[in-house]
C-alpha cells in the first residue's frame, strides 16, 4: 500500500509541475512570466491583488468599509488575546484559489513565493519578533494531507527573516472542519483543543503564522496559552483576511 501511494504521490507532483511550473507561470493566472520575480506572479496579478493597506481594524486587521476607524464590531465585543493580527489579501477570487491549492492540493512549492508576501507585510509593519511559531494541525489530518501549509509558510519566513522557526503547539483535539461554522460555532469548535508543548516563551514575541484568518478564534485560542506562559506580545501574520459583514 505504501509503495502504490508513494507512486501516486510522485504521479500527482510530476502532474502539477507540468501544470505549474516553478518560477515560469504565474502563481495567480497561470499566464508565463515575463520576467523572474520573487513573488512568482506577473505584474498584472501584482498590481490587482486585494491588498489590505488601508481601512482595517486596527487589531485583527480584517478590512473594512471605507472610512473606518479603530476596532472593528468583532474585536469591541470579544476583546482577543493576541496583541495585533494583519493579513496581506482578502480571501477572495484568485487568492482563495492559490491558497486552497497550497492546503489542499499538495502545491507546497507555493509556500515559498507566498511568504514573500508575508515577508513584505512584516518588514512594514515594524513589529520586533523573537520567534516564528505557526498554527498546528492534528495529527491525523497531518498524516492524510502530509504537511501543514501554516508551518511551510512559517519556515519560509524564517529564512528570509533569519527568525528561528518552532513548533510551539499541539492540536489535542480532533475538531470538525470550521469552515461552515458560524462565528459563535468556531469558538466553541476550537476551545481546549492545543496544548503549549514549548513554555520557552516568558517575555518573547512571538510570530503565529497562518494561511488564513476567518474569525481569529484559533489564534485567540493559541495567543491565550502563551499568555499564560509569560509571552510579552502575540503577533498573527496571516496571507489572508476573510472579508466579513460587521452587521451580524
Amino acid at each position: 500500500m505504501r509503495k502504490i501511494k508513494e507512486i501516486f504521490n510522485k504521479f500527482r507532483n510530476g502532474v502539477l509541475d507540468m501544470l505549474y511550473p516553478k518560477h515560469i507561470k504565474c502563481i495567480f493566472c497561470s499566464e508565463e512570466l515575463a520576467e523572474l520575480n520573487l513573488y512568482d506572479s506577473c505584474e498584472k496579478c501584482l498590481s490587482t491583488l486585494p491588498r489590505i493597506n488601508k481601512d482595517y481594524c486596527i487589531h485583527c486587521g480584517m478590512s473594512r468599509s471605507e472610512g473606518a476607524v479603530g476596532s472593528c464590531i468583532f474585536c469591541k465585543r470579544e476583546n482577543p488575546s493576541f496583541t495585533l493580527a494583519r493579513a496581506v489579501l482578502k480571501y477572495e477570487g484568485t487568492t482563495a484559489i492559490v491558497i486552497q491549492n497550497l492546503k489542499y492540493n499538495h502545491a507546497k512549492y507555493l509556500a515559498e513565493p507566498l511568504a514573500y508576501f508575508l515577508f513584505e507585510k512584516l518588514k512594514n509593519l515594524n513589529w520586533e519578533i523573537d520567534l516564528i511559531s505557526f498554527v498546528p494541525i492534528h495529527a491525523k489530518k497531518l498524516k492524510q494531507r502530509g504537511y501543514n501549509q501554516a508551518e511551510l509558510l512559517a519556515k519560509e519566513l524564517s529564512k528570509l527573516t533569519n527568525i528561528e522557526c518552532k513548533n510551539l503547539f499541539e492540536k489535542i483535539k480532533e475538531t470538525p472542519t470550521q469552515t461552515k461554522l458560524t462565528r459563535q460555532q468556531r469558538k466553541k469548535n476550537i476551545e481546549n483543543s492545543f496544548k503549549l508543548t514549548n513554555k520557552d516563551v516568558a517575555d518573547k514575541n512571538i510570530l503565529i503564522v497562518d494561511d488564513v484568518f476567518t474569525t481569529g478564534a484559533t489564534a485567540n485560542e493559541l495567543a491565550k496559552l502563551l499568555k499564560n506562559a509569560k509571552a510579552k506580545y502575540v503577533y498573527i501574520l496571516t496571507l489572508a483576511h476573510s472579508v466579513l459583514k460587521e452587521n451580524i
